[in-house]
């Protein structure tokens, strides 16, 4: 049976975004052991004690791993001038290389650095995977190619987290990050060997620049990036910290937490994918966007029951978001710049998930809570306020379905 180069592409799409995840998860299936083999656990009920550095350390050093996707930038407006895939093949190695060197951690601050050299790598070919993907889909079809997407960006999660559980030891995040490594050898291949998607070449974007008759969408559309990475980014980097180290759950648990959670990813896909083919993008993301916040509060709030419930319930919400976003964040830019404006939706990324691991904790050491509830208050502190960026989707709203999608003039395609 001959497949055919747009299913080939979408193959390569897939497996690359899973390689892509895995290394970038690995920060979080990790920190609770990393934070133990690194840090200084003690006996009392504190953070800091319960996870061997405190909230603030912990919040620092995630918000630096994030905070070097800023650089992600550059990378992903090189695919405007230079082509797609070539910019994917190297950023996937090169980031998936400083992850495997992470293996040979002597302290915290060295496990950071590595992961936030990586990071900028890793973070533009996740961009460049969406704007590929949109490219090569029919507009009826695009939602539902993105979706698969983002399923196989899960998958990559929850390979990083069945390994972390495999691997559970005072040592075992050395051999994950190791694994990284050998992604390496997938990654040229597939590369290469699919289809650049058709881009212009008579006006080209300069490094980083977006015209100005495109920048109101784009501050639109990073405030809501922003926003959720707020949410996104303290809800799922301290994941395995909370839930291990503080509620007490086994490694394996959490795991098939993770486990249980993509069904309700997946049931979040699907409905997007009926959304995407036959509603609006905007009022999805709307009411998507009100529900990671709410399961992500619930998550924090003290109980075991709580942590698994919200968890699934936000990472349901967060499946039904993410295609929808990421269809309308690219179809409402011309192809010239979609990699440019890419790139500029991941700076808006990092500074809202920085802003909310700064925040996140710092209040969790200012509120000197203690027991399952120390991270309570933190999470009210910082999830619930994000929802004020919902009103920048008032005008984007009005931007969709999908015949809004713009050519390199300008014009409606």
């Amino acid at each position: 049976m001959k497949v055919s180069p747009a299913t080939r592409a979408r193959g390569a799409v897939a497996v690359i975004a899973a390689l892509a995840s895995y290394a970038q998860f690995g920060v979080t299936t990790s920190l609770g052991d990393v934070a133990h083999s690194l840090g200084h656990p003690g006996t009392t009920s504190s953070l800091v004690a319960e996870a061997g550095l405190s909230g603030s350390q912990l919040g620092v050093g995630l918000a630096v791993v994030r905070g070097a996707s800023l650089f992600a930038l550059i990378f992903a407006a090189r695919a405007d001038r230079t082509g797609r895939w070539p910019v994917i093949r190297w950023t996937t190695i090169v980031g998936l290389i400083f992850t495997a060197l992470a293996a040979f951690s002597p302290t915290y601050w060295f496990f950071v650095a590595c992961f936030a050299l990586g990071r900028p790598f890793l973070s533009a070919t996740s961009a460049l995977l969406t704007v590929v993907t949109t490219e090569t889909s029919r507009v009826r079809d695009r939602v539902g190619h993105l979706a698969v997407l983002a399923a196989a960006t899960g998958a990559g999660a929850g390979l990083a987290a069945l390994v972390h559980s495999v691997l559970k030891s005072s040592q075992g995040f050395r051999w994950q990050f190791a694994s990284a490594g050998l992604a390496v050898l997938l990654t040229g291949p597939l590369a290469r060997r699919s289809e650049e998607p058709v881009v212009t070449e008579e006006h080209p974007a300069r490094l980083g620049r977006v015209e100005r008759r495109w920048r109101g969408r784009l501050w639109g559309v990073a405030l809501v990036v922003a926003a959720l990475s707020a949410v996104s980014g303290p809800a799922n980097g301290f994941t395995f910290v909370y839930g291990e180290n503080v509620l007490g759950f086994s490694p394996g648990r959490v795991t098939l937490v993770l486990v249980a959670s993509s069904v309700s990813g997946l049931a979040g896909l699907l409905l997007a994918r009926r959304v995407g083919q036959r509603g609006s993008r905007g009022l999805g993301i709307t009411g998507g966007f009100l529900f990671v916040v709410i399961g992500s509060v619930i998550a924090y709030s003290g109980s075991r029951t709580g942590f698994v419930v919200g968890y699934l319930f936000g990472v349901g919400a967060a499946g039904f978001v993410t295609p929808l976003l990421g269809a309308m964040s690219t179809e409402i830019f011309p192809r010239s710049q979609r990699a440019t404006t890419s790139g500029w939706l991941v700076v808006a990324g990092v500074l809202g998930a920085l802003s909310g691991l700064l925040v996140f904790g710092a209040v969790a050491d200012a509120a000197r809570a203690t027991g399952t509830g120390v991270l309570a208050d933190a999470a009210r502190v910082t999830f619930l306020p994000t929802l004020l960026a919902l009103g920048a989707l008032v005008r984007l709203a009005r931007l969709d379905p999908a015949e809004h999608e713009v050519g390199d003039e300008g014009a409606v395609v």
